[in-house]
């Protein structure tokens, strides 16, 4: 089906629009197209549905939807993160609450509107460390980001690539690189370090940036692959 293959592309392309600086006009985008179509979907219903190609659907134009800032899919989400999150305090199934598919979707929009205590939740309970893949998207100060490296230290390279990947966070993930301190940056092992340089380097627009990043690292890491000096005439 045409959508299938429009939301499978989608991530890929989006991640081509950052860099060419057009995300708030592709935001616009999506929010006028996904609107309409969210606007149409009863997602009370979600555990009654049955075909697996329209619940898919249904997760998409959720997903980017709340992504692109639609107030009326962030309030829900919002809403049903909170269900969600007091029965799994109450020891109730989950799932009476919603659909797993939603789960990311929903904790998403609920950490770029709450304060830290959402983040904290996820993190320090086994049964939801699994959301932040996803969730993670949507970080909005540099302070989250350290929660989550914090938090994930048996897991940073895995998290650190996740963070890469971010949407909504990717600008505080930029800041974050930029002006990392030593406390910080004592959080990192070797691979975080060369993914963090390769994330600067995709993310830098000139070479005295990425020279920034770069050298408040160097103060304090001994590993510092020299093939960055390397890559960097391609892409300055």
């Amino acid at each position: 089906l045409p959508w299938e293959t429009f939301f499978k592309h989608l991530p890929l392309f989006y991640e081509n629009i950052i860099r060419y600086n057009r995300e708030s006009s592709f935001m616009l985008f999506l929010r006028n197209w996904t609107s309409p179509i969210y606007k149409s979907i009863d997602y009370s219903q979600l555990e009654n549905i049955t075909s697996s190609m329209k619940l898919e659907f249904n997760v998409n134009v959720a997903k980017w939807a709340c992504l692109s800032g639609n107030s009326a899919c962030n309030q829900w989400a919002i809403e049903t993160f909170d269900k969600w999150r007091n029965a799994i305090e109450s020891d109730k199934p989950p799932k009476q609450i919603i659909v797993d598919s939603f789960l990311p979707i929903v904790a998403c929009s609920a950490i770029a509107a709450a304060d830290n205590d959402t983040l904290d939740f996820l993190l320090q309970h086994e049964d939801t460390i699994y959301v932040i893949e996803d969730a993670i998207s949507c970080v909005q100060t540099e302070e989250q980001v350290y929660r989550i490296l914090e938090h994930t230290k048996d897991q940073l390279l895995y998290f650190f690539q996740v963070l890469r990947q971010n949407y909504v966070g990717r600008e505080v993930m930029r800041n974050v690189l930029r002006n990392i301190t030593t406390d910080r940056g004592t959080l990192l092992g070797k691979y975080e370090i060369y993914q963090h340089l390769t994330f600067a380097l995709e993310n830098s627009k000139n070479e005295q940036e990425f020279n920034k990043v770069y050298n408040n690292i160097i103060d304090f890491y001994v590993f510092i692959p020299f093939v960055f000096h390397i890559r960097l005439k391609d892409y300055f």
